[in-house]
């Protein structure tokens, strides 16, 4: 996808490393309030997440007992020459 992970692995900009900081960040808060109910990038994701595999998975914890899942997008206006054609930086 044009804004999603793949399209943001550059080694200079050093994307990868704070993106996986800030995912562990986040399921280490996530998991103080719901526990092992959080997956981290969960292998098993093909019956509700096909092809894509979300950076973060949780079972019966949404309205009416759904799984939740959701994709971290981390930007940043410092490490962005200009803005896209969507007019975002980061």
């Amino acid at each position: 996808e044009e804004l999603g992970d793949a399209a943001m692995v550059n080694p200079r900009a050093k994307h990868a490393t704070r993106h996986k900081y800030l995912l562990k960040r986040l399921v280490k808060t996530l998991r103080s309030a719901w526990g092992m109910l959080i997956e981290m990038e969960p292998t098993a994701h093909l019956s509700y997440s096909n092809p894509k595999q979300p950076d973060v998975a949780a079972a019966n914890i949404g309205k009416g007992h759904v799984r939740l899942v959701g994709d971290l997008k981390l930007t940043s206006s410092l490490a962005c020459k200009g803005g896209d054609r969507l007019g975002w930086k980061g």
